[in-house]
C-alpha cells in the first residue's frame, strides 16, 4: 500500500471516529490532522502520536503506556459531564461565598462523624468541595 492510500485512509476513519465524538471537519483538514501526527512521530520515535482534533492538538504518550489510558485521555468529555462539573464548581463557589469556613465545617459536622481537628487543617475550598460532591452523590 502506497504512503498516500494509507494517509486517506487514515484521515477517513478520523473523519469518521471525530463525527462520532462530535466533531466535524472535511476530508482535507483531517489528511492535515493526519500528516501533523506523522510529522510528531517522526520527531519524536520513543513516543506514540495522537492527533486529537476536538482539542486542537496531537498528543504524545510513551511507547509503554496503557492503551486505555491513551483513549481515555483522548477522548471528549461528554457534554453532560462538562455540564455537571460546571454545576457543582457553580454551588461550590456559591457556599463558599455565603458561608466561612466555619459554617462550612459546622455544617460537615451535622452530616458525618469527623474530628473538628481534622477540618480546620483543611482549606475553605476543600471543605466545600466535599459538602457539595456528597450532596451531588446523595441526590443521585
Amino acid at each position: 500500500m502506497t504512503k498516500r492510500t494509507t494517509e486517506q485512509q487514515r484521515a477517513r476513519e478520523l473523519q469518521r471516529t471525530a463525527r462520532e465524538q462530535g466533531t466535524h471537519f472535511s476530508y482535507h483538514e483531517a489528511l492535515n490532522w493526519v500528516r501533523a501526527t506523522a510529522e510528531a512521530q517522526a520527531e519524536n520515535p520513543g513516543l506514540i502520536a495522537v492527533a486529537v482534533p476536538h482539542d486542537h492538538c496531537v498528543m504524545l504518550f510513551p511507547a509503554d503506556e496503557d492503551p486505555e489510558s491513551i483513549r481515555r485521555a483522548v477522548t471528549p468529555t461528554p457534554a453532560a459531564e462538562v455540564e455537571l462539573a460546571n454545576e457543582l464548581l457553580q454551588r461550590r463557589n456559591a457556599l463558599m461565598d455565603n458561608h466561612s469556613k466555619t459554617e462550612i465545617m459546622t455544617l460537615i459536622l451535622r452530616r458525618w462523624r469527623v474530628s473538628r481537628a481534622d477540618l480546620a487543617r483543611c482549606t475553605k475550598q476543600e471543605l466545600a468541595n466535599d459538602l457539595v460532591q456528597s450532596e451531588d452523590g446523595r441526590e443521585r
